[in-house]
């Protein structure tokens, strides 16, 4: 691989790992429960949902930055 993809595969894996941890540690706070007591595909159905929602409403957003000229440089930061 390229240098440029190396890197930014290490920056995906960090920020994955990153967002995994706190996604974890912030519900494990939230619903103070034994993950094998609840019913995981359930609620693993209702994340997928949310998350086609979120990218959806993304591409969207990144869409019109770009027909605008992509002057939001804000985009980038998250």
């Amino acid at each position: 691989m390229t240098l440029e993809k190396e890197q930014f595969l290490a920056d995906l894996q960090e920020k994955v790992r990153a967002r995994v941890d706190q996604k974890f540690r912030k519900g494990d706070a939230e619903h103070q429960s034994d993950l094998m007591d609840i019913d995981v595909l359930e609620e693993a159905f209702d994340e997928l949902i949310d998350g086609l929602t979120y990218a959806y409403a993304a591409m969207l957003k990144l869409k019109n930055e770009y027909a605008r000229g992509f002057k939001d440089a804000t985009l980038l930061d998250k």
